[in-house]
């Protein structure tokens, strides 16, 4: 499935880069295509219940982090993909984002934004009984599908560009955690498996800036709270930059954190930034 889901989306990629680079004459005179393989770090944190406790267990796990960063731009549009893989301490971790942003009169200073992203996270965690007595193990598997449409106005101002915007958020939450039990007299008993979903509808609002200094050094920084009502408000922040050494090639760094309902990771990535 997760091969399935890259796939497809690097099929759509590729159409929609294929079908806006044509889309007229000076954007794409002045599109470029950036590809980074990179890698790096992760620190996790994922909150979840045993059935039969009322208390909330909390894991904390990090890790490498492999992933590949593309990204195609044009002076009216923008689309972009992620895909990662992590190895933790205790779990492994696979994550696809895809984000698109489209700008309406974008040869004028203020320009109308639509954007949408979507995001898939998958993590399974195998605790031994060190982790968790009595019991002897313990699996817990989770999967979350995240869509934001944002709506905003964007102002460019020579190299500099700011995006305020809102949204809507929805997040869909699958969870399973399975233990063959406890220990006792030799055999594994009272074992259980719990299956939870729940689906949750957030307001967003937050802003994107998006830089570029002495023509080498770009800055891109994005960040968004989430609202609900009688909830927590969740924060997400994702920054890239970028150091260039030609028109073709550079370094690229990238540092994302998000909050979901019951889970908060940090992303640290760093790889070669190639340029087409």
């Amino acid at each position: 499935m997760i091969k399935n889901l890259f796939i497809l989306f690097l099929i759509f990629f590729l159409f929609v880069l294929d079908s806006f680079a044509i889309d007229s004459e000076k954007a794409s005179r002045n599109s470029v295509f950036l590809f980074l393989p990179m890698t790096g770090w992760i620190e996790n944190e994922v909150k979840f219940n045993i059935p039969g406790s009322s208390e909330k267990q909390i894991l904390n796990d990090n890790g490498q982090l492999h992933g590949i960063y593309m990204m195609y731009a044009n002076p009216k549009f923008v689309l972009g993909s992620l895909g990662h893989y992590s190895k933790l301490d205790k779990s492994y971790e696979n994550g696809y984002l895809l984000f698109t942003r489209y700008y309406f009169n974008y040869i004028e200073q203020l320009q109308p934004t639509i954007g949408f992203a979507v995001d898939y996270i998958h993590f399974y965690t195998q605790l031994g009984t060190e982790d968790i007595p009595p019991l002897s193990s313990l699996d817990v598997v989770s999967s979350i599908w995240a869509s934001h449409p944002t709506i905003g106005m964007s102002y460019k101002n020579g190299n500099f560009k700011i995006y305020p915007f809102i949204g809507y958020f929805n997040e869909q939450v699958n969870t399973v955690v399975s233990s063959p039990g406890m220990q006792i007299t030799g055999q594994n008993r009272f074992g259980f498996k719990s299956k939870s979903y729940i689906s949750l509808d957030y307001f967003s609002a937050g802003s994107e800036f998006d830089i570029t200094l002495y023509h080498f050094i770009g800055l891109d920084t994005k960040f968004y709270f989430r609202f609900r009502e009688d909830d927590k408000t969740l924060f997400t922040l994702r920054n890239r930059l970028d150091i260039y050494f030609s028109k073709s090639w550079g370094v690229s760094s990238k540092i994302d954190y998000f909050q979901d309902k019951n889970e908060t990771n940090i992303f640290i990535f760093l790889g070669p930034a190639f340029v087409f």
